[in-house]
């Protein structure tokens, strides 16, 4: 029946108890995932080719003994990646690691048919599929879980959680079972004809990527990544001041889901040691004393803000207790530092050149951020004082140093 289908396919609750925009992305998943499934059925083929079928020379031991040594690989490049990955980046910023798990798994695709075309270099095609997964897989992983908690309102509850997941896969099963005869239909087209095989690959690759981007831009997520603060505090030095300027919904349509390669100068550094604050082109030259009055106007704030001028880079150092108030107030800083800084001509920059900026810019940032705090609140961003103080407000992934006294109060 069909509400049978319904609690098969729907999460319980629907549509109450998920996003917004669960339908509009269920629809850009769907036809993303058709995407994969109808390529799959080339790839399986063309894996079945490259493991020696129809091969004279080719011998099960042959093949045994190739996937033994790529499961020894496989098993030392999971266990590096395991030990050095941080899922914390792909959670972070979901939307661009989604692209990249997808162009992942288009470059492990493409390398099968290369192992079919050249079944007798399998060994080479298979190590370079393995790395690729066990190098991605541990670092993207955060992206995947990131959806699904979106998608079910950040719940608490484990038991929704798995059950929206459920019925993701649920529903991915079902367009499987529905698109069996063109799957089997494009077999036989394609049969071994490898231009075919190729063309069908790299088309069904192509939308792929694009129907993954419209997935994930069509989510609306109400807490700051780097690159939605980005955009937020750009609107907002512009003087796109007003709440309805800075809706998520609206920050989302200019959000970039691929940043770009090459940082800009004096972008920001979060959770650094103290040591690392405030950093001279020349090495030479001492930034004691600089740091000492950073520090002394910095005694109210939860954070300091320094500068590396040899990297150009804008270095915070979180003291103990800072939340999300303090990470977003410490970036509002250096994006107003960085706007002054990257006007300066690089002969001209001292420390004295940049402290001082620092210095004159906090006290813009002391009066703008209780305005911009409560029009992001009236937007619709996820900024109460309750959810800073909770970690609710930020993914920034700040570094782990913090200064080890407490913050003197006012």
């Amino acid at each position: 029946s069909i509400v049978a289908i319904k609690g098969a396919m729907l999460p319980i609750g629907y549509p109450g108890s998920v996003a917004e925009e669960y339908m509009q992305y269920q629809l850009w998943d769907t036809l993303q995932v058709m995407m994969s499934e109808l390529r799959s059925i080339i790839i399986r083929q063309a894996n079945l080719i490259g493991l020696g079928i129809g091969l004279a020379n080719a011998s099960p031991m042959g093949t045994v003994l190739t996937d033994c040594a790529v499961e020894v690989l496989g098993t030392c490049l999971g266990l590096f990646s395991g030990m050095t990955a941080d899922p914390r980046g792909s959670a972070a910023a979901m939307k661009s690691w989604r692209i990249y798990n997808t162009i992942s798994s288009i470059a492990r695709c493409l390398l099968t048919l290369v192992n079919a075309s050249f079944p007798r270099r399998r060994f080479y095609t298979r190590c370079a599929i393995t790395t690729i997964s066990n190098l991605m897989a541990p670092r993207g992983a955060g992206a995947s879980e990131a959806v699904v908690m979106h998608l079910s309102k950040n719940s608490l509850s484990p038991a929704f959680i798995a059950d929206v997941e459920s019925k993701e896969s649920n529903q991915d099963r079902l367009l499987g079972l529905l698109l069996l005869p063109a799957r089997i239909g494009l077999i036989f087209w394609v049969g071994t004809d490898v231009i075919n095989a190729w063309s069908v690959a790299i088309l069904l690759s192509g939308l792929h990527i694009i129907l993954n981007a419209m997935a994930v831009r069509v989510l609306v997520l109400k807490t700051f990544n780097n690159e939605r603060l980005r955009q937020v505090l750009t609107a907002w030095e512009i003087g796109n001041k007003a709440p309805a300027q800075l809706t998520p919904s609206l920050i989302a349509s200019r959000e970039r889901l691929i940043p770009d390669i090459f940082p800009k100068d004096w972008e920001v550094d979060l959770g650094v040691a103290l040591d690392q604050a405030l950093v001279a082109l020349n090495k030479n030259e001492s930034s004691a004393e600089w740091l000492k009055l950073l520090l002394n106007k910095h005694q109210k704030d939860a954070y300091v803000l320094g500068a590396c001028l040899s990297s150009r880079r804008l270095r915070v150092v979180l003291k103990e207790g800072a939340d999300d108030e303090a990470q977003l107030m410490a970036c509002l800083h250096a994006h107003k530092v960085a706007k002054v800084l990257r006007t300066t001509p690089l002969s001209s920059y001292t420390l004295s050149g940049a402290v001082n900026v620092i210095l004159s810019t906090k006290k813009n940032v002391q009066v703008e951020w209780p305005i911009l705090q409560a029009n992001l609140e009236m937007a619709g961003w996820n900024i109460t004082k309750e959810a800073m103080h909770s970690g609710r407000s930020c993914i920034l992934n700040p570094g782990p140093q913090r200064m080890k006294y407490q913050l003197k109060q006012e």
